[in-house]
């Protein structure tokens, strides 16, 4: 009987769907949709990463971090001029004014879960920023309210159970030498807790663009891994295995 019952739920479940279906084509074609707004969504998303971190099955955090490398400032300011009808010497201003702020300060938006607070001294978690093996700490850990077109560059990954933050840190070393150089192959943001450490990771090129969707890397299996290095660099298994 229970069998039988299980049958006609999926049965209906199944129709009931293709109904639905049905139903949003008709409120499409009866109700004026508007047209969409275009942005590069492929050049945004490569710039996109995101973690959770488990312990079995408890939830310890997620991020969602977008590198606002000068491909997102320009492609902000592109579409943050055509949205609100600007011309094109707003945009070169604003676009100038961008740029500019990439030269003082490496930035990400941040988007953790409200149990895990981050930039205070009894935060959780930390992070820090690794570029040609060395390791910085942020100037600035602030919670902010992003701007509509940073909202739709995120797309799901930012909901109302988020909380985003800007994280920033200094373009220049204690020698006032860029961080981003030519030399450099990756970015790298770290973020640990007394139990556990994840981090994101960006593969750039010689213009410091993103030339490929890395993803997340577990210390743990990059030990297991060959990383793909320019010849005389320290590896950074090596670093961790001594």
């Amino acid at each position: 009987m229970r069998v039988c019952v299980s049958k006609y739920a999926i049965v209906l479940l199944a129709i009931m769907l293709s109904g639905c279906s049905k139903i949003i084509e008709w409120g499409r074609e009866s109700f004026y949709q508007g047209d969409d707004v275009v942005f590069s969504r492929d050049l945004i998303e490569r710039y996109i990463r995101s973690v959770s971190v488990y312990d079995q099955g408890t939830t310890l955090a997620k991020f969602d971090v977008l590198w606002l490398g000068d491909e997102i400032r320009t492609e902000y300011a592109r579409f943050h001029t055509y949205i609100a009808g600007k011309n094109e010497e707003q945009y070169q201003a604003l676009l100038r004014r961008q740029l500019e702020e990439n030269k003082h300060f490496i930035t990400f938006y941040v988007l953790s879960i409200y149990e895990n607070p981050l930039g205070d001294l009894d935060s959780k978690w930390h992070v820090t920023l690794r570029i040609n093996d060395k390791e910085f700490a942020p100037t600035e850990i602030k919670v902010v309210e992003l701007a509509p077109e940073y909202q739709t560059f995120l797309g799901d990954h930012f909901n109302r159970f988020r909380v985003p933050y800007r994280v920033m840190f200094d373009a220049k070393d204690l020698e006032e030498m860029f961080l981003l150089r030519e030399e450099t192959d990756r970015v790298q943001l770290f973020f640990r807790s007394t139990q556990k450490q994840v981090f994101l990771e960006w593969y750039v090129d010689r213009e410091n663009r993103v030339v490929e969707p890395a993803g997340i890397i577990e210390p743990e299996e990059l030990l297991q891994r060959k990383r793909r290095v320019k010849p005389g660099r320290r590896e950074l298994e090596q670093e961790m295995v001594s």
